[in-house]
């Protein structure tokens, strides 16, 4: 019984552990799919887009009549209040197989607005989504989490579409989609005394995450980077304009959209001149 309750104590803390670690994750909460029907299939669709992060969907082409195409497809929606803006990446988690990665025509991966092939911007195929994980040529099978680039038109979605010749044997598993909350900075904005360091607070600061400011909205040059909820840029770093600030998750390389804010630095008043003439009367 010692060793039960033990046990159940390890799972808890991993699960709080977890979900501290990634508290500014939004997952995706529901899916749509497509499939040619006998030549193509996505079982347990629902497991791609429920609270449980351990389980999946599949995504296959059926053994068959060798020289027919099946094509399958599935959508993962952000249908909350809070959507991934323009600028934010989407991560998705995916395990695959039959060598899919190699397979330029099989797998690609787009992002979408509005629902299932309601697709926005570039199309990642297997060779650009090794590009994105960094990674020369593909294994066989594996596992990954691949962020799919923002694009400048709002999305709400992500969808994967695989299609092959019966007999090849490529295959998917679908984990989830989520991307991350940007943060949200208490004071629009901040001004500051020549000398004076700016401080910018962050209202939903989360442990775990390193916050970064930029001066561009995507790209650009970084500023500055901290862990904590109010954040101290020398002022020497800084001109008065517009600032743009990201969170990134720990160990990885997720990030949000960025947040704008804008810095006025007022110059120290200078020292007032003072003319005596002692021979005044």
């Amino acid at each position: 019984m010692k060793s039960v309750c033990l046990a159940l104590i390890i799972v808890s803390i991993f699960a709080v552990s977890i979900q501290t670690t990634y508290s500014q994750r939004v997952y995706a909460n529901f899916e749509e799919d497509s499939y040619t029907i006998l030549l193509a299939n996505v079982i347990n669709p629902s497991f791609a887009s429920d609270p449980d992060l351990t389980n999946y969907s599949r995504l296959q082409v059926n053994v068959g009549l060798i020289g027919s195409i099946g094509t399958a497809r599935q959508n993962l929606q952000f249908t909350g209040t809070l959507k991934p803006e323009p600028t934010a990446p989407i991560m998705i988690r995916f395990r695959y197989g039959g060598a899919l990665l190699g397979l330029s025509n099989v797998f690609n991966v787009q992002r979408t607005d509005g629902g299932l092939n309601q697709t926005e911007g570039d199309i990642y195929t297997g060779s650009t989504l090794l590009g994105l994980l960094g990674l020369d040529e593909a294994e066989d099978s594996g596992e990954v989490i691949v962020p799919i680039p923002a694009t400048s038109v709002p999305t709400d979605g992500v969808q994967i579409r695989l299609s092959a010749l019966i007999g090849i044997g490529p295959f998917a598993e679908l984990f989830y989609a989520f991307f991350i909350t940007p943060p949200t900075v208490e004071f629009t904005t901040v001004y500051v005394c020549q000398g004076e360091s700016a401080l910018i607070s962050i209202s939903n600061f989360q442990s775990g995450y390193t916050y970064r400011v930029y001066d561009a909205l995507t790209e650009g040059n970084l500023i500055y980077s901290g862990t904590t909820d109010v954040l101290s840029i020398p002022e020497e770093d800084l001109t008065t304009g517009t600032y743009y600030l990201e969170a990134v998750e720990g160990g990885t390389a997720f990030t949000s959209s960025r947040t704008a804010f804008d810095i006025v630095i007022y110059p120290k008043p200078g020292y007032p001149e003072i003319d005596l003439n002692v021979n005044e009367n």
